[in-house]
């Protein structure tokens, strides 16, 4: 029987290949990645420092297009994806980094809300969505404060919040744990999997062995630019 919409996948990446030039030398990056997410999921995508997880996600995000392949995010095909659509197609996915990005001159609050004032949301509706998305992540009493006076697991909290304002389908981040420590970590991993049982499907890049362990969903493992594992209830077993 044909797949209904419905059952469509979230994400697909059909052998794809990205391969840069530095230096005047061809760098291979990613070689024939075979993937595809499901509404729903939970995947981690895990391997040493340089076998292409980060790539992986740029181009989840249509920061960067395969050299070779086709990839397919929430319907767009980022292959033929123009520049003036790529902010369009930003604001139907959460994007989470390890640095945060928060304006520091900001206060919580509006870091959180100036994700909706770029998109032209009404004050109404701002003030409605802000509030609740701070309650999710546990910074309901925080939001008249300045990043400059969060603890990184809170500044963290922030940077999900702000990538939730929109109501996304899917929820992508890359490293995010990288610079906390082990409370702050599996803190800011229970609010993913609260998120994730609330009916978003969550992508994380990371080389966190004990945060993936403990999850126990789906881990996709690279290597050298090459998926070498796809297991449904996996470990980290580099």
């Amino acid at each position: 029987m044909p797949k209904s919409k419905k059952d469509k996948p979230i994400v697909a990446f059909n052998k794809v290949s990205k391969i840069y030039d530095k230096y005047r030398q061809e760098v291979v990056a990613l070689e024939d990645i075979d993937f595809s997410v499901a509404k729903g999921e939970f995947v981690s995508i895990v391997g040493r420092s340089g076998t292409g997880k980060s790539t992986i996600i740029k181009l989840m995000i249509a920061e960067e297009k395969p050299t070779e392949g086709q990839v397919g995010v929430l319907g767009w095909d980022l292959n033929k994806i123009k520049d003036r659509q790529v902010p369009e197609f930003r604001r139907q996915l959460g994007v989470v980094f390890q640095d945060y990005k928060l304006l520091t001159r900001k206060t919580v609050y509006e870091n959180v809300a100036y994700a909706m004032v770029v998109s032209g949301q009404s004050v109404v509706k701002i003030r409605k969505t802000v509030p609740q998305v701070l309650d999710l992540v546990g910074l309901k009493d925080k939001g008249r404060r300045f990043p400059k006076e969060l603890s990184g697991g809170e500044q963290q909290r922030t940077a999900i919040a702000r990538a939730l304002v929109h109501k996304p389908n899917l929820l992508v981040a890359d490293e995010m744990t990288g610079e906390l420590d082990a409370l702050y970590a599996w803190e800011i991993m229970e609010i993913l999997l609260k998120i994730n049982q609330m009916g978003t499907t969550v992508i994380i890049a990371t080389h966190d062995r004990d945060i993936v362990n403990k999850i126990n969903k789906r881990v996709i493992t690279l290597e050298e630019g090459r998926i070498i594992r796809d297991q449904k209830q996996g470990d980290y077993l580099l």
